[in-house]
């Protein structure tokens, strides 16, 4: 056997810049086969640890359509350029989370107004592990559309539904 055929053989993968033979890769592949099926086995019972001790979390959407801009007049409304009056309407509806439509909303449910967090407006989303109800709320415009999506997330599935009906009827 000469020489290169030699090395070749002896290396589970080659060094040199030519690609890899199949009989290699298959080598390494069942002289390293504990390690992979041991990787394998520790990422599934990690995924099955995470899946039962993770706090569940409910989400519940809504959607929206501003038909009309509501602090203009309608002589001026149909004078407004086209751009100009999306522009307003998305300053429209990224201008829903405010402190005081929180304040309303928790008056409207009968909750605590910490209970609900704007992510927009807040440092960072509230602790889904509490044991008190919270919703995460977040509001979000359709490009180049009227549209507008509440997202509600929540420990409970009936708490962030009610959440996401509050701010709609809003």
């Amino acid at each position: 056997m000469p020489e290169d055929q030699k090395w070749e053989m002896e290396r589970p993968l080659s060094t040199t810049p030519e690609a890899a033979m199949l009989r290699q890769v298959l080598r390494f592949v069942f002289e390293n086969l504990h390690w992979l099926a041991g990787g394998g086995i520790a990422g599934a019972l990690l995924g099955l640890a995470a899946q039962n001790y993770l706090p569940v979390t409910y989400e519940a959407e809504g959607s929206f359509v501003v038909n009309e801009v509501p602090f203009l007049q309608k002589s001026t409304q149909n004078n407004l350029p086209g751009q100009t009056e999306d522009d307003m309407v998305q300053s429209l509806i990224l201008g829903i989370p405010s402190l005081n439509m929180r304040s309303v909303t928790a008056t409207h449910l009968g909750i605590a107004a910490r209970q609900i967090c704007f992510e927009d407006i807040s440092i960072r989303p509230l602790s889904l592990r509490s044991k008190e109800l919270v919703a995460n709320i977040r509001v979000a415009s359709v490009r180049n559309s009227r549209t507008g999506t509440i997202s509600v997330k929540s420990q409970s599935a009936e708490f962030a539904a009610q959440v996401a009906n509050a701010l709609l009827d809003e």
